[in-house]
């Protein structure tokens, strides 16, 4: 009785421990998947205008200028690159070369304009609890914003998400590229990327991108490559840790694998389809001897092999019967005696399944 309840109890355990990692493993999604979901063109945008004075001329008087420019909108936190792109783009749009929001006020009400549906209102409850409003502390209650709807461990989760990442067939490695940068320079609007530091002005700190380093984001793209490609880089004198070669030279060397991997499985296709090849050669592969459908049958192609009889096949000699009969020829399809050679069957002596 006690053994029993020993086992069920270690088994309660057992399950509970492996139910938990799963759980555990569940939630690191990616917040950036490396085939994105997320199609710019077709993102709403709205115009945003600003206008301001300065001082210039000769004598110095002020002077009125304005610009203006289409900025992405996101309604939906659970649209995560969207949500992160907003954000970016509009963080882009603030300098002093463009929109020039340079004011607290400014930036709350133009940020304001660029979120819809629950969005909005959350960042104007947020807002209307700030008095002061400040650059500063428009980061920071930007951080709060995307703290609501991101995990604390994003950053991390995003990370191990590249860590287990593998190259989809249909992207190319420029493609892998090009989209690493981008995940890496979204990576620095996740929760843990901003780092307090009182030198610096205005925000009082900095954004980190999702890769400290350029040799983190070379292993990162290295680590996505198949495996054959990995081995074959290692045979060079080149290292990921050596600054003179970049992450550009990383993507046209693996480029230029990955061409070669294309070609050979092209000249493996016209092998199987012009050559003595498919799924059979010489005289058929799964040969099976004295059968209804040739004395040699096999369901391969090219030249040798086939459906037919010895000389037959899906390719080279003959159509459905070729020199023999439809069915028949020198043999007969299936006489009653104990297996006698019989080298006709379905489709003739030089016949096949096909021209």
């Amino acid at each position: 009785m006690f053994l029993s309840f020993a086992l069920f109890f270690s088994f309660f355990l057992f399950s509970s421990t492996k139910m938990s990692s799963v759980a555990a493993l569940t939630l690191r999604e990616p917040i950036l998947p490396l085939v994105s979901t997320l199609d710019t063109e077709n993102v709403h945008e709205i115009k945003v205008e600003n206008i301001w004075a300065v001082m210039a001329g000769n004598p110095p008087q002020w002077e009125t200028r304005s610009a203006k420019m289409y900025l992405p909108t996101c309604d939906d936190p659970a649209k995560k690159e969207l949500f992160l792109y907003v954000i970016d783009q509009f963080s882009d749009a603030c300098d002093r070369s463009r929109l020039n929001l340079t004011t607290g006020g400014e930036l709350y009400s133009k940020f304001r304009a660029v979120l819809d549906g629950s969005l909005r209102i959350s960042w104007q409850i947020i807002s209307d609890a700030r008095v002061q409003k400040s650059v500063a502390s428009f980061h920071t209650d930007v951080r709060t914003l995307i703290a609501q709807f991101l995990a604390p461990s994003s950053r991390e989760d995003q990370l191990e998400y590249l860590r287990h990442c593998a190259k989809s067939f249909n992207m190319t490695c420029e493609q892998v590229a090009s989209r690493l940068m981008v995940i890496n320079h979204l990576g620095r609007w996740l929760p843990g990327s901003f780092v307090a530091d009182p030198a610096v002005q205005n925000i009082g700190g900095a954004y980190h991108n999702l890769f400290e380093t350029q040799t983190a984001m070379k292993r990162a793209y290295f680590q996505i490559m198949p495996m054959s490609w990995r081995i074959e880089f290692a045979k060079m004198t080149n290292r990921l840790e050596d600054d003179a070669f970049t992450y550009a030279h990383l993507m046209q060397y693996m480029s230029v694998l990955e061409a070669i991997d294309k070609n050979g499985r092209g000249q493996k296709r016209r092998r199987g389809e012009f050559g003595y090849g498919g799924r059979g050669s010489g005289n058929g592969g799964r040969a099976r001897l004295d059968s209804q459908r040739g004395s040699h049958r096999g369901r391969g192609g090219g030249n040798f092999g086939g459906y037919g009889g010895p000389g037959g096949g899906r390719g080279g000699g003959g159509g459905r019967g070729g020199y023999g009969s439809p069915r028949g020829g020198y043999g007969t399809p299936r006489p009653y005696t104990p297996r006698p050679y019989t080298p006709g069957g379905y489709g003739g002596f030089f016949g096949g399944a096909g021209g």
